[in-house]
């Protein structure tokens, strides 16, 4: 397979992405010149060597890892190693993910465990750059991705700190990153050190272009009593305020006659220990908002635009009026 498209599948699968060149193989035994093509790469600052194997017919998983050994000792270093392959059998592929052995293949899958990485088949349709330059919405990542960067006056800029932050898997933000790049909210800033990212034009500007692509989190509302009169604040999750009752702390709106709460939705399980969920908003009960992705917060209250997002199908004027005077203070106060 030629190199440029190995390179093009992988820079099209992974945002921090970069070629640095081949590797010099003068003193490489000659049946492993024959057998591969080399070249180094790195992935979130991670270097890598690219090993494409020529001819995967009757390889074997003890050949494969002598040749890693192999390399590694010719090398004089421990060195992380993707072999790339055309096509391989299903055992083969079993028996990799087995030895956590990292591997591509271009169009099919790849596994690098070194970065946290496991993307197969099933989404490389999906996550294709010509669905998501025409897909009209961002996904649950990239929105939650978006907000961070809207809210933080000094995000971090490490793939694996964000993966932590936003309580995703390292390769969702690499994804996430590549949405924002194609729906041109985000530039990829190249340096020799490191890559970063940045948003292109004032935090205001962003908001403004990203609402059309933006989506409410909310996945579903449930009501419920709190058990035993149990303050909810003492539940060991991340709970916060969330809806109408967010707003009226933003603004002169009036508190809901039942506190509006919000949770990841993977999370609500934690919660029954805690609450007893009714099918019905009934007086003194809550109402909690599950969350499809992870909103910024401050003070147990979602932030300004997390809260704009959970009422951003909201037809009430009196709400939407509140709703814009909360952004426009917002962004006035950060000089956007």
């Amino acid at each position: 397979m030629n190199s440029d498209i190995i390179l093009k599948y992988i820079d099209n699968s992974l945002v921090d992405f970069e070629d640095i060149g081949e590797s010099d193989q003068s003193n490489f035994p000659g049946y492993m010149k024959n057998e591969y093509s080399m070249r180094w790469i790195k992935l979130f600052d991670e270097k890598f060597l690219l090993v494409e194997v020529k001819n995967s017919s009757g390889m074997s998983i003890e050949k494969l890892i002598n040749r890693r050994n192999k390399l590694r000792e010719l090398l004089n270093n421990n060195i992380s190693i993707i072999f790339v392959f055309v096509t391989i059998s299903e055992y083969l592929r079993k028996r990799l993910m087995e030895e956590r052995i990292a591997f591509i293949i271009p169009g099919k899958q790849i596994f690098i465990l070194e970065i946290g990485t496991i993307f197969n088949e099933r989404y490389s349709t999906r996550y294709s750059s010509q669905n998501i330059s025409s897909q009209k919405k961002l996904s649950p990542t990239a929105q939650s991705l978006l907000i961070y960067l809207l809210s933080e006056l000094h995000p971090v800029n490490s793939m694996k700190e964000l993966s932590e932050v936003l309580e995703v898997s390292l390769m969702s933000i690499s994804r996430g990153y590549k949405e924002l790049i194609k729906f041109k909210l985000v530039e990829l800033i190249k340096s020799n050190d490191v890559n970063s990212y940045k948003l292109i034009g004032s935090k205001r500007e962003v908001w403004n272009r990203a609402l059309p692509y933006l989506s409410n989190p909310v996945q579903k509302n449930i009501y419920s009593k709190l058990v035993d009169n149990f303050d909810l604040y003492e539940v060991p999750i991340e709970i916060k305020l969330s809806g109408e009752s967010a707003l009226a702390e933003y603004s002169m709106l009036s508190r809901p006659n039942n506190p509006i709460y919000g949770v990841s939705s993977k999370k609500l399980n934690l919660l029954s220990n805690y609450m007893e969920i009714i099918p019905i908003k009934e007086p003194g009960s809550i109402e909690i908002q599950l969350f499809r992705h992870k909103l910024s917060s401050k003070n147990g209250v979602l932030n300004e635009l997390s809260t704009a997002l959970t009422l951003i199908d909201e037809g009430d004027e009196r709400v939407r009026s509140e709703i814009d005077k909360m952004l426009d203070d917002y962004f006035t106060r950060r000089n956007e």
